[in-house]
């Protein structure tokens, strides 16, 4: 922040503002746009074009990696974020990583510059976060560090349009569920999750909601 302020570069903030302004310059161009709700941080990210991110020096020191990184990701924007060797092994494609401050403004600049291309980049990341990243996946590589035995679908599977597209992934035909079954296996499912029905109809023998 302090760098974009020096620098001019315009950046808004969301958070908490006085916790932000006694790190400002009295004249900062920064503008505080106050607190937001978790739950529209995704719609903030995908109408954001650049993302900035950095960790805390404890967290950055252990290897701790926050969740702005997956986040920013997932909703298909690139970001520039402090370096550290295990955050660019596992997300390098997508984020560019700096380490002093002229890192961060030739960064920042390659990423003006390029921006449909490290935006491309993203995209096709896409099924890499769906696969290692996903909720179910770093549940059960959890476990297995602490001796938990942990079985998980990785994913539902439903027909298109019928009960389950809240939790599931949906399929047309028996060629996209074969695809879907695959799927889950390669990604470490333990056995296969199929939606059928919420509740059964009792008014009528043998019929599903």
């Amino acid at each position: 922040v302090s760098w974009c302020e020096d620098q001019k570069i315009p950046l808004k903030i969301w958070g908490e503002p006085n916790s932000w302004k006694k790190y400002l310059q009295k004249d900062s161009s920064i503008e505080l746009q106050g607190l937001i709700d978790n739950k529209e941080l995704p719609d903030l990210y995908r109408k954001s074009k650049i993302i900035l991110n950095d960790h805390f020096d404890d967290m950055r020191n252990n290897g701790f990696m926050n969740n702005r990184l997956l986040e920013v990701l997932a909703c298909g924007r690139p970001l520039l974020s402090d370096y550290h060797p295990d955050y660019e092994k596992l997300l390098g494609e997508g984020i560019l990583f700096y380490r002093d401050e002229e890192e961060f403004l030739e960064k920042l600049n390659d990423l003006k510059e390029n921006y449909d291309t490290y935006r491309k980049k993203v995209l096709e990341m896409w099924p890499k976060l769906k696969d290692e990243f996903s909720f179910a996946k770093r549940a059960k590589d959890l476990a297995l560090r602490y001796g938990i035995t942990y079985v998980t679908p990785i994913f539902a599977i439903h027909k298109k349009g019928h009960y389950g597209g809240i939790v599931g992934r949906a399929f047309e035909d028996m060629v996209e569920y074969h695809k879907l079954v695959k799927e889950a296996k390669a990604s470490g499912a333990d056995f296969i999750k199929v939606m059928v029905s919420g509740l059964i109809d009792f008014s009528q023998y043998g019929i599903l909601s």
